[in-house]
């Protein structure tokens, strides 16, 4: 988080970045005779959220910058001045029609109706930030009481109508954006070609205070009331990935061997570095088509497909290495190759090929039939 030194216009207060899930003291009991400014002031607003994308790596946030990306601000609950006290609870959001909306009421005290636990911790409030965001996120409950549209921007200012609770959740544009992460919590997703980011939903009020020096606002805390604030958005990423298909059609088999023909593989990367390198082999024993199927890898990915070995009685009718082919996240991509007899019988047998980094760099080899282990590119030139 960093605290923003520059002032808005627009606001009574100076901006401050804040903590995410800060209510640690959702009263704020403060005694007016301190001279700041009421709480009966600060519900006035106007109000303003600044959401940004922190300090990430250069790469990752041009990449989210290039995804659909709005936030949803769900309003989960009003604010209001309680008693003469210059304090502040949140209640059950009213209706147009003066009706108690009760979405959100299992977040409530049966009681009051009201969140006024004012020694509620920070764990605690991202548990109800976790149990608004199930009643939020469910389409027959929740509705977004607004969306700004975040796409290519760094940080978004969003203007509030009103005071109260709000959830903050960023999301693409996916029909799809809302799941379970691995540690069970609810997130939000927007992907692009390269990534997919999960965010956590946010609570926020209006209006808040600044935390103490243990990030905890209470009863004891000074200082004015903030209705223009900036928070980072919480979120975490991974690659997406998607699989390839090398695809060989043999139209004539000679029946003498198997007929054996090694593929090598090489990925690069947007920045063209190599990511990815191995080689593979296919073995035909009848005319036909078969294919190798390589999953798990990095969405975006450039792959080259070369067929190193042709076999000992055949030849390739298509071209020695395919176009070079983009992964795509959660899809396939192909390359293909065909090859024929070339009416000579040179003897040959089935091969295992194998590509790996050693101390003195890429090793590529073969096993034979009787586990022998040779370097391939001897063998191909002994073939040849």
């Amino acid at each position: 988080m960093r605290d923003r030194s520059e002032h808005m216009t627009k606001s009574r207060t100076p901006r401050k970045t804040v903590l995410a899930l800060i209510l640690a003291a959702v009263m704020l009991i403060l005694p007016s005779a301190w001279g700041l400014a009421s709480a009966s002031d600060a519900l006035k607003g106007p109000f303003t959220l600044n959401a940004g994308l922190g300090d990430n790596d250069s790469d990752i946030l041009s990449d989210l910058r290039s995804t659909n990306l709005n936030i949803d601000l769900y309003k989960i609950a009003d604010a209001r001045q309680l008693s003469s006290f210059d304090t502040i609870e949140f209640i059950m959001k009213t209706n147009e029609d003066g009706t108690i909306d009760r979405t959100y009421g299992s977040l409530f005290s049966e009681e009051l109706e009201s969140i006024t636990n004012k020694d509620v911790t920070s764990e605690e409030w991202e548990k109800i930030a976790q149990k608004a965001a199930a009643i939020a996120l469910d389409p027959d409950l929740g509705t977004a009481t607004q969306t700004a549209d975040y796409s290519g921007k760094a940080e978004q200012d969003i203007t509030l109508t009103s005071p109260g609770l709000y959830l903050v959740v960023p999301r693409g544009g996916d029909v799809n954006y809302v799941k379970k992460a691995d540690d069970g919590t609810i997130v939000s997703i927007a992907t692009s070609d390269y990534y997919e980011y999960s965010f956590t939903p946010q609570l926020i009020s209006f209006p808040t205070k600044d935390p103490d020096e243990n990030g905890v606002i209470n009863t004891a805390n000074a200082g004015e009331w903030l209705t223009d604030i900036s928070i980072n958005l919480k979120y975490k990423y991974e690659v997406r990935r998607g699989s390839l298909d090398i695809v060989k059609g043999l139209d004539i088999y000679e029946t003498k061997d198997p007929a054996t023909f090694a593929f090598k593989v090489e990925g690069r990367d947007r920045y063209n570095n190599v990511v990815f390198r191995n080689s593979y082999s296919m073995v035909f024993n009848k005319p036909g088509e078969q294919k190798i199927t390589i999953d798990d890898l990095p969405a975006g990915t450039v792959i080259t497909v070369t067929e190193e070995y042709e076999g000992a009685n055949y030849r390739i009718t298509s071209s020695k290495t395919a176009d070079p082919v983009r992964i795509k996240a959660k899809d396939v991509v192909k390359t293909e190759f065909s090859n024929t007899y070339d009416d000579t019988y040179k003897g040959g047998g089935s091969i295992e090929n194998v590509f790996t980094k050693g101390a003195d760099g890429w090793e590529w080899y073969g096993i034979d039939n009787d586990g022998n282990k040779y370097d391939l590119t001897e063998k191909l030139e002994q073939e040849e």
